[in-house]
């Protein structure tokens, strides 16, 4: 699921990022996030929670002076046997800032990935 999967609302990049993903009840989870955009993530891990499974994520930014956390409020979309697609359901503004700059930062094409931001696409569900 690349950059120019057609289906997306928001342009994903490839980008390596640690996560970690907490439910209550359920030990914490560390993993791997790719396919990073502003509203999701897939997350490497060896032990996937289920779909539709309520989350926590946290995304820890390093690479700047002082390691930055993005945290979300996620909704497991599917799990296979090597990780989990999260769906972020509330971001804070500072959150969605910093998670709008790894995308433009990290894309191919920042002209599109203006545009999404500019029209909003995202936000609404394709009917």
């Amino acid at each position: 699921m690349g950059q120019g999967d057609s289906r997306r609302e928001f342009t994903r990049v490839r980008l390596a990022v640690g996560v970690e993903v907490d439910q209550p009840g359920r030990p914490k989870i560390s993993g791997r996030g790719r396919d990073l955009s502003v509203k999701g993530v897939y997350v490497e891990c060896s032990k996937p929670l289920p779909p539709s499974t309520p989350c926590e994520v946290t995304i820890v930014l390093s690479g700047t002076p002082e390691p930055m956390n993005v945290h979300v409020t996620g909704r497991v979309v599917y799990a296979d046997p090597r990780g989990m697609g999260i769906e972020f359901v509330e971001v804070d503004v500072e959150s969605f800032i910093h998670l709008r700059n790894l995308v433009l930062y990290n894309s191919i094409d920042t002209e599109q990935v203006e545009r999404e931001f500019a029209e909003h696409i995202g936000w609404k569900r394709r009917g």
